[in-house]
């Protein structure tokens, strides 16, 4: 008879007994993956089972605030009144309130009109007539918007304020104005009247020679449209006493 270790190695040296082997190694080989993800879940359970008490206490406090909320959303709506009442009560004993209003309309409006003649100068055809004909409206931005003073000083930020928000929306306009080409040019008080581009609307009497003929005071800009002259600014010069009556 074979001795046992001979027979094992026809076996293995067999077609069949290497078959055999192989299944047996992937059977193994399955086994231990199984064993490994049993071990796994069984310490992925171990986890969930001691976090499971938070979970409860969690889930308890959400049930509890979700029971709440019809109470905090009935005391925020009476604090938001409570608080309305108060803020309208306080305003009205305000003795600055009226002048509030008035300068917030003043600048809104200020807002709106400057937004307006924008969308009407980009909507007109012909830019130079359009200019000539709205010449007064596109003039005024050549000025800082200012509100009236107020003789109460605790307003003072309240003003600034609000001009503040003026010549911001005054700068943007005028720069929207030179990008279609449109310009204004505004006369120095105390220089010498040139003709070319300015307009002298009155004359105001010195006696010192060397005031003559210069600016004493601006009434208008004066308006291009690229380099060519729309209207001439205008101003009020100096004049001396024979020049004036002449």
């Amino acid at each position: 008879m074979e001795d046992w270790q001979e027979q094992t190695r026809k076996l293995a040296a067999s077609d069949v007994g290497f078959a055999a082997g192989l299944l047996v190694a992937q059977l193994l080989q399955t086994v231990q993956q199984l064993s490994e993800r049993v071990a796994a879940m069984e310490k992925e359970w171990q986890s969930w089972r001691e976090q499971l008490p938070s979970f409860i206490q969690m889930a308890q406090a959400l049930q509890e605030i979700t029971q709440l909320l019809p109470q905090l959303r009935v005391a925020l709506e009476k604090t938001q009144e409570q608080l309305a009442q108060n803020f309208l009560s306080r305003w009205q004993e305000w003795q600055g309130a009226q002048q509030a209003i008035e300068w917030a309309s003043r600048t809104l409006s200020y807002q709106q009109s400057l937004k307006q003649l924008i969308a009407d100068v980009e909507a007109a055809t012909e830019k130079e007539t359009f200019v000539r004909t709205n010449s007064t409206r596109i003039e005024s931005l050549v000025f800082p918007f200012s509100l009236p003073p107020s003789d109460q000083s605790e307003l003072d930020w309240l003003r600034s304020a609000l001009e503040a928000e003026g010549e911001k929306v005054r700068n943007e306009a005028l720069e929207r104005l030179e990008q279609m080409g449109i310009s204004l040019r505004l006369p120095k008080e105390g220089a010498p009247f040139e003709s070319a581009w300015q307009q002298i609307v009155d004359g105001k009497q010195t006696d010192d020679p060397s005031k003559n003929d210069t600016i004493v005071e601006v009434r208008a800009p004066a308006i291009f449209i690229g380099e060519k002259l729309i209207r001439p600014a205008q101003v009020v010069v100096w004049k001396g006493p024979s020049r004036l009556r002449g």
